[in-house]
């Protein structure tokens, strides 16, 4: 049911969780790759591992890992964060994210 207490359909209840569900992965996929990709065989990557995420994103998200663009990205990646000479602690977050979620808490 929506605020007014009008039943909600399917449609509308995924679409207004897939926003949600999108941060999520993004949120984590540097430790999805880590836990699950990094390491595996081609047969061990044919299915989704990771609840709540679609075989079809699952694919899409491999193919993406695999390219070999951004694999050049990741390691670069990797070299600009070891130039740094303060540390950052706060994960993947941008520091400008972590501070506008701290402004819906």
């Amino acid at each position: 049911m929506d605020v007014e207490g009008a039943p909600v359909t399917e449609q509308e209840a995924m679409e207004a969780i897939k926003p949600v569900l999108q941060k999520i992965i993004r949120d984590n996929r540097a430790a999805y790759k880590k836990e699950h990709y990094d390491g595996k065989t081609d047969e061990q990557l044919k299915t989704c591992p990771i609840p709540g995420m679609s075989q079809e994103d699952w694919v899409l998200l491999v193919k993406y890992w695999d390219n070999v663009r951004s694999q050049g990205i990741d390691e670069q990646n990797s070299r600009n964060r070891q130039k740094l000479k303060t540390t950052h602690t706060l994960g993947s977050k941008s520091l400008p994210r972590f501070l506008e979620e701290q402004v819906f808490i």
